[in-house]
């Protein structure tokens, strides 16, 4: 038996124009003061500096969830980087 779709199921999925969109504004408008402080953070390489950007990164966005995948984010996006660099 198929289920019908709804419309709730489809909440918080990012739609491929959305992603486009924001890929361009992240493009034009560089990194936000938060992204800077956590990429810093990042950049040591110190684990207890990462454990300090999610709760600084937790305190602006507001749950621990959107923290990490913000972190994880910037980890990715500065790996792909340096994979260019080399």
């Amino acid at each position: 038996m198929a289920w019908k779709t709804r419309p709730s199921f489809r909440k918080g999925k990012l739609s491929k124009r959305s992603k486009m969109i924001r890929e361009v504004i992240q493009e034009v408008a560089g990194f936000s003061p938060l992204e800077k402080k956590m990429l810093e953070l990042i950049k040591t390489g110190i684990a207890t500096k990462e454990k300090k950007s999610v709760k600084v990164a937790r305190q602006k966005l507001g749950t621990h969830r959107r923290a990490i995948l913000k972190k994880n984010g910037l980890c990715d996006m500065l790996q792909a980087s340096q994979r260019a660099k080399k």
